[in-house]
C-alpha cells in the first residue's frame, strides 16, 4: 500500500499469492485517484476519489473480504477444510465523495465471474424441466449508496482533517441499492436489491457501552438463487466482527433479511472490582447476533433458465438464526478472545454449535 510520500494524489495497494495445491495465481490490485492532494492516504477528508480494482482469488459463498483481507495468513486458519468454494474474478470501478462532514456517497460498477470448485455446484433448468450443471456464472452490478452520520466532524489526529471511526457514538445510516440490467455482461434478466443499515455505540456511563448494528435488505424482481442473500459465516480463527461465527458457507438463502447485533462492552464493570485482576485491564464482552430471513415462492419454485443452488442451501421461511457470545478484550491492550454458541438449529452437530475467535483491535 502506497502513501502520499510516493504520490499525493495517486495511491496503489495489492497482493500476489500462489496456491501450491491448485497451482493457480491469486491477486488483488487497486488504484485510487484523489482529485485533491492528500497528506498521508486517500481517505482523509474531504474525499473525492475515483478507484479501479481487480481481484482474482479463491472464495467460499457468503464471504465478504475487502481489499487486503485475504493477504493475511490468519484468514487461512480454520477455513482450509471448507470445500464449497469458487474461483472469483471481480472488476470494480467506483467514485466516493464527501458532500458534507456528515454526508457521503459512493457509486460503482462491478463485474463478477464465479467458477465453482470443490463440492460447490450450480445448476440450471432447460425448457423441458431437466437440470444441467453450470460451470460459470457472470453478472454486472450498478450500485449506489448514501451514508449519513449526524454530528460527524473531521478528526484532528495524526493528520489534520482526517475522519476516523472515533465518532462511533454518533448514529450512522446507510441506504444502498443495486440493479443488474438485462443484457449487461452476464445478466440474463433485470433484477435488483435494496439495503438499509444503522449502527451506533450507546454510552452507558459507568456501566460501559452498547454497540448496536442493524442491517436489512430485500431482493427485487426474479433474482437467481445464486444472488440471493446469504449470511456471512466466518470459519477463520481470526474474528470478523460483522460475520456469524457458527454458520457454514451457503447454509441459508433468503430474498429478504434482517441482521441484528448487540454487543455489550462492560468496560471492566466486574473485573475492576477484583483485586489483582483489575491490574490486567481486561474488559468484558457479552453479545447476541441474529439473522431473520424469508424467501418468496417465486425464488423457490424452479423455472426454465433459473440458476439453482445445491439442496444444502436451505431457503429461509420466516426463520431465525441466533448465536450468543462472551469474551474478553484489551488483552495486552490490543487482543480479544470471544466464545460463540449457536442457539438455533436443533439438528446441528454439537461441535458445530461452538467456536472461539481471536480478535485484534484498538478501542478509543
Amino acid at each position: 500500500m502506497t502513501t502520499a510520500r510516493l504520490h499525493n494524489q495517486l495511491f496503489a495497494e495489492g497482493y500476489v499469492t500462489y496456491g501450491f495445491k491448485d497451482k493457480k495465481w491469486k491477486y488483488y490490485a487497486r488504484l485510487t485517484y484523489a482529485t485533491k492532494p492528500k497528506e498521508l492516504h486517500p481517505h482523509t477528508y474531504p474525499r473525492n476519489n475515483f478507484a479501479l480494482s481487480i481481484r482474482n482469488d479463491l472464495f467460499f459463498p457468503g464471504e465478504e473480504s475487502y481489499g487486503l483481507y485475504k493477504d493475511g495468513i490468519a484468514s487461512i486458519f480454520g477455513t482450509y477444510t471448507i470445500t464449497r468454494r469458487y474461483y472469483g474474478l471481480d472488476i470494480n470501478a467506483s467514485h466516493e465523495i464527501d458532500w458534507l462532514p456528515s454526508l457521503y456517497s459512493n457509486i460503482w460498477v462491478d463485474y463478477q465471474r464465479q467458477r465453482p470448485t470443490g463440492t460447490l455446484h450450480y445448476y440450471s433448468i432447460d425448457a423441458e424441466g431437466k437440470q444441467y450443471e453450470v460451470h460459470e456464472l457472470r453478472q454486472t452490478e450498478i450500485g449506489a449508496s448514501l451514508s449519513w452520520t449526524p454530528g460527524r466532524t473531521p478528526y484532528s489526529g495524526r493528520k489534520p482533517g482526517s475522519i476516523v471511526s472515533a465518532d462511533i457514538y454518533k448514529p450512522s445510516f446507510t441506504l444502498s441499492g443495486s440493479i443488474y440490467p438485462r443484457g449487461l455482461w452476464g445478466n440474463d434478466q433485470t433484477h435488483g436489491a435494496l439495503h438499509l443499515a444503522y449502527s451506533q455505540r450507546l454510552y452507558l456511563s459507568i456501566f460501559g457501552a452498547l454497540d448496536i448494528t442493524l442491517q436489512s435488505g430485500i431482493a427485487l424482481g426474479n433474482t437467481p438463487q445464486s444472488q440471493l442473500f446469504t449470511p456471512y459465516g466466518n470459519r477463520a480463527w481470526l474474528l470478523v466482527p460483522d460475520a456469524f461465527q457458527t454458520i457454514q458457507p451457503l447454509e441459508f438463502i433468503a430474498d429478504k433479511y434482517l441482521d441484528f447485533k448487540l454487543l455489550y462492552r462492560m468496560e471492566g464493570l466486574l473485573f475492576n472490582r477484583i483485586p489483582l485482576v483489575k491490574r490486567l485491564g481486561l474488559r468484558e464482552l457479552v453479545g447476541i447476533h441474529g439473522y431473520w430471513g424469508d424467501t418468496s415462492p417465486r425464488h423457490i419454485t424452479p423455472r426454465p433458465g433459473q440458476i439453482l443452488l445445491p439442496t444444502y442451501a436451505e431457503p429461509m421461511r420466516n426463520d431465525l438464526h441466533l448465536e450468543l457470545s462472551a469474551g474478553l478484550s484489551n488483552i495486552f491492550k490490543m487482543l480479544s478472545v470471544q466464545y460463540f454458541y449457536r442457539i438455533t438449529g436443533q439438528d446441528i452437530p454439537p461441535l458445530q454449535r461452538h467456536s472461539v475467535r481471536l480478535g485484534i483491535s484498538v478501542s478509543f
